[in-house]
């Protein structure tokens, strides 16, 4: 029998089957947790991620923050709710200060798509966040790039909706920012 080609990190489609041949992206922490729970209502979604940022969003935190909205119950549930819509603001924000700049081409980076399992509507509405904020940010990467904005500028539209991202995952675990 030979030997299974090795499994890469960086491979784009480099795909995992699951125990019920779901075919998930293979690389995402947290994946051998989100398949083991029971979870008889659970979607599959494919998605596309351009800018690095949400690329490593995708691969480190995903899963994590998908299992703990999942399991959140009570307040934690009201604190990563509230947090989520908060974060989607943050995104609002920033697409409403994208739709008054100028058009831009296209970033070049090739999209990764992938495949994930959605453990329930609040997943499916952090990926719905990711996707956002990931097409927000590869549009202020091409406005730099044209020359249209500059690194400062870019960092500066984009840092709300990254922390409201950011503060979905900190509900989970229990810790407020300072």
């Amino acid at each position: 029998m030979p030997a299974p080609a090795p499994l890469l990190l960086n491979q784009a489609t480099a795909a995992l089957s699951s125990p019920d041949g779901d075919g998930l992206t293979a690389g995402l922490a947290g994946l051998e947790r989100a398949l083991s729970v029971s979870c008889p209502r659970h979607a599959l979604a494919e998605a596309a991620v351009v800018t690095q940022r949400m690329r490593r969003y995708m691969r480190r935190d995903f899963y994590f923050v998908s299992v703990g909205l999942f399991f959140a119950r009570g307040a934690a549930a009201q604190r990563a709710g509230c947090a989520l819509r908060e974060a989607a603001e943050a995104a609002r924000g920033l697409e409403e200060a994208l739709a008054g700049m100028p058009p831009a081409p296209a970033w070049p980076q090739p999209p990764w798509s992938l495949r994930v399992r959605l453990l329930s509507p609040r997943c499916a509405a952090l990926l719905r966040l990711v996707c956002r904020i990931d097409a927000a940010i590869s549009r202020l990467l091409a406005l730099e790039a044209a020359g249209l904005i500059d690194a400062r500028s870019r960092r500066e539209l984009a840092r709300p909706a990254l922390a409201g991202l950011a503060a979905v995952k900190r509900s989970l675990i229990g810790k407020e920012r300072p």
